[in-house]
Formats: C-alpha cells, sequence, structure tokens
C-alpha cells in the first residue's frame, strides 16, 4: 500500500484528504476546463483505483438532500390528492425536483442547436469554396480556418458542459428515487412487505431506477429536434431551392417509424418486467420451500419450471436487443442515403452542383438524420420505458 501510495502527486494526496469534493473547491469558471478532475487520471494512469482512492461524494449529489427534495415533492403530490382529489405522480414530483436544473441545462444546448450546429457547414463550404475562386487571398482562406478552429472550441465549451450536467441530473434522478424508495420500504407494514417480495424490490432498484438515467439525458432532444429541424430547413432552402423539401421529407418520414418501433419497444419492456417479476418471485418461493422441495424429491420439476420462465425472459430480452440494435443502424444507413438522394436529385433538375451545395447539404443533413434518428429515437425510446417503469411503481 505505501509502494501504492507513492505514486501519488502532491495535488491528488491534498484533495483526496480534504472533505471537500474537488468540484466545489473549484471556481465555477474553471470548472467548465474540468481541469479537477486531471490529478485522479493521472493517478488512475499508474495504478488500480479502488474505493478508497475516490474524492467524497459532492455534497448537492448526495442521497440526504437529493431524496430529501423528492419526498418534500412526493407529499407535495399527496396534499394535492386529498385537498382536490388529483392523482399523484411520482413522475410529475421527480421533474419538479430538477426542472431548475433542466432549464439552465437548455440554453447552452438551444445555442449549439440554432446558431453552432448550423454555422459550421456555411463555414465548412466557404472555407472549400475559397479553394475555387481565382481572386481568394491567403488571408480569407487563414480567416475561414481560424473561424472553423473557434468554431469547435466554442462547440466543445457547450456541449461537454452540458452533456456532464445532464449526466449529472441523471444520476441525482436515480440517487433520489432509490432513496425515496428505500424509505417506502422501511414504513411498510408486515402484511405489506408480505406483497412484495424481496426479488421485486432488488429489481426496482438495480434495473427500474436505471431507466430514468437515460431518459433524463436524453430529455432534450424531444423538442430540440424539431428546431433543429426548423432551421436546417431554412438553410437548406436558400443553398438547395425546393431540393431541400426531398431532403426534409425524408427525414421526417423516419418519424412514424420511431414512433412504432418506440411502441413496440415499450409493450416488450412491459413483457419483460412482468417475466422477470415471474422469475424472482417463483425463485424466492422455492428458496423458502428448498427443504420441503428436497424432503419430496421436486427439484426437477421446479428446475423445469424456473427455465421455461427464464427462456421466457430470455426472448423478451433477446427482442429488446434487436430494438436497440435497429436504433444504432438506422441512422447509419438512412443518413447515407437522404444525403446521396438529395445531391442526386439537385444534380439532375438543372442546377449547377457547386462545392457550396454539397458541403451545406453534408454536415446539415448527416447532422438532422443523427438527431432525429438517434437521439430523438433513443429519448422516446426512454421515456416510454420510464412510463412502463411507472406503471409498474404503481
Amino acid at each position: 500500500m505505501k509502494a501504492k501510495r507513492s505514486h501519488v502527486d502532491s495535488m491528488y494526496k491534498k484533495q483526496l484528504e480534504s472533505d471537500i469534493h474537488p468540484f466545489e473547491a473549484t471556481p465555477s469558471g474553471i470548472r467548465l476546463l474540468f481541469c479537477w478532475i486531471i490529478p485522479l487520471l493521472r493517478y488512475g494512469y499508474k495504478n488500480t483505483i479502488e474505493m478508497e482512492d475516490m474524492y467524497p461524494v459532492v455534497k448537492a449529489d448526495s442521497v440526504q438532500i437529493v431524496a430529501k427534495h423528492l419526498e418534500k415533492n412526493w407529499e407535495e403530490e399527496l396534499r394535492r390528492w386529498k385537498e382536490h382529489q388529483r392523482k399523484p405522480n411520482l413522475l410529475r414530483a421527480l421533474m419538479k425536483t430538477i426542472i431548475v436544473n433542466l432549464a439552465l441545462i437548455s440554453i447552452p444546448l438551444l445555442f449549439q442547436v440554432c446558431i453552432v450546429s448550423v454555422s459550421i457547414s456555411v463555414l465548412l463550404a466557404e472555407f472549400v469554396h475559397i479553394f475555387y475562386e481565382e481572386d481568394s487571398t491567403n488571408s480569407k482562406l487563414f480567416l475561414f480556418a481560424t473561424l472553423l478552429v473557434l468554431h469547435r472550441i466554442l462547440s466543445a465549451f457547450l456541449i461537454n458542459p452540458a452533456f456532464f450536467w445532464s449526466n449529472r441530473l441523471g444520476m441525482r434522478s436515480k440517487v433520489a428515487l432509490s432513496g425515496l424508495i428505500f424509505q417506502k420500504i422501511l414504513r411498510l407494514s408486515q402484511s405489506s412487505l408480505r406483497q412484495s417480495s424481496t426479488g421485486r424490490i432488488v429489481n426496482i432498484l438495480s434495473t427500474d431506477v436505471q431507466v430514468f438515467h437515460k431518459a433524463i439525458i436524453l430529455v432534450h432532444h424531444l423538442w430540440l429536434v424539431p428546431i433543429q429541424a426548423v432551421v436546417s430547413s431554412i438553410v437548406l432552402w436558400y443553398f438547395l431551392g425546393p431540393t431541400a423539401i426531398l431532403c426534409l421529407v425524408m427525414v421526417f418520414m423516419m418519424f412514424p417509424i420511431m414512433m412504432v418501433v418506440s411502441k413496440v419497444n415499450s409493450k416488450v419492456r412491459l413483457q419483460k418486467s412482468l417475466r422477470t417479476d415471474e422469475r424472482v418471485g417463483m425463485m424466492n418461493e422455492i428458496i423458502n420451500a428448498m427443504q420441503v422441495i428436497k424432503v419430496h424429491g421436486w427439484e426437477k420439476p421446479f428446475t423445469g419450471r424456473l427455465q421455461s420462465a427464464r427462456r421466457s425472459e430470455l426472448s423478451r430480452i433477446h427482442q429488446l436487443c434487436q430494438i436497440r440494435t435497429m436504433e444504432m443502424t438506422l441512422p447509419l444507413t438512412a443518413g447515407q442515403l437522404i444525403l446521396f438522394a438529395t445531391i442526386i436529385t439537385f444534380a439532375t433538375s438543372g442546377n449547377l452542383l457547386t462545392s457550396r451545395a454539397v458541403f451545406v447539404t453534408l454536415p446539415l443533413s448527416l447532422a438532422l438524420m443523427k438527431e432525429v434518428a438517434l437521439h430523438f429515437f433513443s429519448s422516446c425510446v426512454s421515456w416510454g420505458e420510464v412510463f412502463v417503469v411507472m406503471k409498474g411503481f404503481r
């Protein structure tokens, strides 16, 4: 252990001995650079990171604080149910807990979608077009090259902190729900405990709560994608004219496909949860009655029942994997086909195929297709799973 600690530099050792997380000790502006995690990365490069090497939890992310906020909003839902007969909703209470942070994250994401993601296509098209101009100068070339570099730096400063905070909010949601469920379990009566199996509770805390993490990360794409589609449509119409309609129609044809797949995913997810609960409940009954099973020699019949339940569960898991495979491959193939069809239609319609038209269509169509078929689709699937999990909570 001493040899291991000898590799720790002074900064990491100072951070580790402190009771405050380095993220909290770092000034707000410097946090965007993520410099506070460099000592841990340097240490992890030379050593195997263990639990004792991790920083203390950020106070704002502790289960005591986030679960307390969620419990307060949930009690408000129960109070309104008693006063106004409005059915309490755990998801509404969760959104009230994180809505302020979600709104703050949406500001850089909105700027990224409306300005940064669109301007990169225009800058790239103008940069390539300079090479075809006879009177182009090196100063103009260096200007657009500098703008492209600054654009990527600005995009990194917008996307990375937003993604970090989205993951952090997803983690907070998962921790808050786990803490609220744990407090609820401690208050259950003996009759209620008999109705809820241990396996079901473990399945909720280990699997179902995890769904909220991914859903919170992707929630912004539900409203950002339509805005990006409108902005991209305006730019494509300016450079391609009526041909842009074909590109947009092919992109928006993905929406009904995604809705159908999302609905199928929710249905399969519900069936998988029911099969898992059935198998876990059966396993608990077998464990509790193991002596009786051994006395009567019922091992083989019960083994067959367990194997049958597991096969039924695995078939639903296999279907979910197929849906996720479609989710990953759809934007890769559809994006290239849409780009090919748009360029061919533009060229065969009597228009002059220029570098501006190609290099504006290329990033815009691929980015829009990626957002629609990957992020928007994943968001729909994730929130469909959330609603399925909420039914299980009831």
